[in-house]
């Protein structure tokens, strides 16, 4: 299947080639830490948020008045993706990049599964054999979404089989994790103290407020699975259950500095910071902290603790 960009009737002309917030719509910049819209009588207006512009840019560009994907985007990217979270608005958003110049000119009732495994197999040659299925499901919701519409009558990425991914079986082990904790910044450390104990999500650190503490202890909901968990409190929970002074992605450009600097003193592997969410599952008492209601779940991506098997020949029979 071919990736060349398809032409569609509703997105704006493209002008010069993003080099950089390849994530945003057309007309879309960011300016001084804001986002910038320009509308097509030429003027500029500022928004504070990212979801606040995408709602402008809907009302100015993004209106859905046809049954093409490019359409179904265009509503879904103004009137939906404002609601989800930052990050995922930012994942969103790059894998509609990706997505809308190849099916944007289609019909959503002329998308058909065979279309979707040529994509598949077009992304996995450029290297992305893992990272299309994140597309795919982009895709999928964006299906759904014209379904809801009413311009098809089933979401036909749901009858596409995703490629085969290995879960990630990095664990970290205390010698590591002693390097990092010595070369990290105080709210690095208080951070990998949080997600250690209650092995919250970096996504989720950034929205911890007052709400959270509560008589009872930490209490917070999670963004992804909207289950609650509440951790007791401990002298090392208090100290440590407060929100990043920085921005996300402050907060990664500095865990990335940190992980270069323990790489220097005798870190031999890099390990992401999702990965002390795991070690968290590994290293725990209770499978239930990681917010999972299945286990099995629980034991295919977060446990990646070797399995230990007990011999059962006594040492006389050998």
């Amino acid at each position: 299947m071919s990736l060349k960009p398809s032409p569609s009737r509703t997105t704006p002309h493209l002008g010069r080639k993003r080099k950089t917030n390849k994530h945003l719509p057309q007309k879309v910049y960011v300016y001084r830490g804001k986002y910038q819209l320009r509308y097509r009588d030429g003027h500029t207006k500022l928004f504070p948020s990212l979801d606040e512009c995408l709602s402008a840019w809907s009302a100015e560009y993004g209106q859905a008045t046809g049954d093409r994907i490019s359409d179904i985007i265009a509503d879904y990217r103004g009137n939906v993706l404002g609601s989800k979270a930052l990050r995922t608005q930012k994942d969103y958003l790059a894998a509609i990049g990706r997505l809308e110049p190849v099916f944007g000119a289609m019909r959503l009732r002329d998308l058909h599964p065979a279309h979707v495994y040529r994509y598949q197999e077009a992304r996995s040659r450029q290297g992305a054999k893992v990272h299309v299925n994140r597309e795919v499901a982009v895709l999928s919701v964006i299906c759904s979404h014209g379904v809801r519409l009413g311009h098809a009558d089933r979401n036909i990425c749901r009858e596409v089989r995703r490629r085969p991914e290995k879960p990630r079986r990095r664990y970290v082990s205390d010698p590591e994790l002693w390097i990092v904790y010595n070369c990290a910044p105080g709210y690095i450390r208080r951070a990998m103290v949080l997600t250690l104990i209650t092995g919250i999500r970096l996504g989720d650190l950034f929205k911890i407020g007052p709400e959270n503490h509560t008589h009872s202890g930490f209490l917070y909901r999670q963004n992804k699975t909207g289950r609650e968990l509440l951790f007791e409190w401990t002298d090392e929970l208090r100290r440590c259950a407060a929100r990043p002074p920085v921005s996300y992605a402050g907060f990664t450009t500095a865990w990335q500095r940190t992980i270069r600097r323990a790489l220097s003193v005798g870190l031999e592997e890099r390990f992401t910071f999702h990965d002390l969410r795991a070690k968290a599952g590994t290293d725990g008492q209770d499978w239930r902290m990681l917010g999972h209601t299945s286990r099995e779940m629980f034991e295919r991506v977060y446990n990646r603790a070797p399995v230990r098997i007990v011999n059962t020949v006594r040492s006389s029979e050998r």
